[in-house]
Parts: structure tokens; C-alpha cells; sequence
């Protein structure tokens, strides 16, 4: 067995611990409890659901089918998979610590609940979007570890295009909602690494 071979099995492992750890949390991103929220912003849900779907064409290619994709492999070496896996599984450990943190107030969608509250306790005390920075280190992570260019296209392409239209819109939404206690808030945090100074 070889370190492709391995790492077949490693890439999807780690997107089994990662829907593990938010599963404690699924009454609170369920699709079906976030549905008003989903008809008001369409185009995020059918990102959304479009990052869901790369995510699952990436891991069929790349554990069922990886001779349609040998073509893109990079040959990175076995160090870079390894600390690939390790980035991954602190991005991991981030989304456990934001979720923990943001309780009630988590939701898979664009909506300010009822009894809403500003959390800028935890992770959030450093970074305004810590489940993002969670995702963006897992879908780096998981690519060097897949060491294969189209698995990091469908993952990281599809995710970063969702951050980027996703972070405006929420920072406006909690704008409006928050108003200056939020602009404070914007003037002491990075949005997805810490400020270096405060």
C-alpha cells in the first residue's frame, strides 16, 4: 500500500470527523428548520448547496474513481500531506470552539434569530468569523493532504467562493442588527485571522 493509498482513506476520515463534531449541533443547521431563512437568500442557499455537492463529487473522485483524476495529482511529499492533515484537524478543533461558543445563535444560514446575541467570547474574541477560518484551514488542509488539484478546486474553489459573497452580507446583516456595538466590535477583530494590533 502506498502513501496514495493511505491517504484515500485519511482525506475522508477527516470529513467524518468534522460532520462528527458539528453533529451535536445539527437542530441548528438542519435545512429544515433554516428554510425562511434559506427562501430570503436564495443565492446563498443554492451556494450552499452547491459547496455540499462539490464536497461529495470531490471525495467519490478521489476515493471510487481516482484513475479519472491521476492527471492532477501534484506528488507532494509525505511531510507536506502529513502537516496537511494536522491544518485540517485544527480547523477542526476551531469549528468545535466556535460552534461551543456561538450556542442557540448558530445557524447554516444568512438570519439573525430571535434573541440574538453579539458573542465576542472565545474565538470570537480574536476573529469575527471563526467557523469560516475553520473551514477555510480544513478545505486547505484536506487538499494537501489529497495532494490532487481537482479534489482542491471542488473543495477550496467552491468554499471560497461562498466565504467571499457570504462575510459581506453577514457583516451588513449584523450591522444592522447590532449597529455601533458591532462597528466596536469590527475595530478590535480580524475577519478571519487576528488583529496584530488591537
Amino acid at each position: 500500500m502506498n502513501a496514495d493509498d493511505v491517504f484515500r482513506w485519511i482525506v475522508p476520515g477527516l470529513v467524518v470527523v468534522m460532520r462528527f463534531v458539528r453533529m451535536p449541533r445539527s437542530q441548528h443547521t438542519s435545512w429544515s428548520t433554516n428554510w425562511p431563512a434559506m427562501r430570503r437568500h436564495r443565492l446563498d442557499a443554492v451556494a450552499l448547496f452547491g459547496c455540499t455537492i462539490s464536497m461529495i463529487i470531490a471525495l467519490v473522485l478521489y476515493v471510487a474513481f481516482p484513475w479519472s483524476i491521476q492527471f492532477a495529482q501534484l506528488g507532494f511529499p509525505l511531510w507536506l500531506r502529513i502537516l496537511g492533515v494536522v491544518v485540517a484537524l485544527l480547523g477542526v478543533t476551531l469549528l468545535w470552539w466556535a460552534d461551543k461558543t456561538l450556542g442557540d445563535n448558530l445557524s447554516v444560514t444568512l438570519q439573525v434569530k430571535e434573541n440574538h446575541s453579539l458573542v465576542t467570547t472565545g474565538p470570537y474574541r480574536f476573529i469575527r468569523h471563526p467557523v469560516y477560518a475553520a473551514g477555510m484551514s480544513f478545505f486547505i488542509g484536506t487538499s494537501a493532504a489529497s495532494s490532487n488539484w481537482v479534489v482542491a478546486a471542488l473543495l477550496l474553489g467552491s468554499y471560497s467562493l461562498l466565504y467571499a459573497q457570504r462575510i459581506p452580507q453577514e457583516e451588513k446583516m449584523m450591522l444592522d442588527h447590532f449597529g455601533d456595538e458591532y462597528r466596536q466590535y469590527m475595530q478590535v477583530t480580524g475577519r478571519l485571522i487576528p488583529r496584530i494590533t488591537r
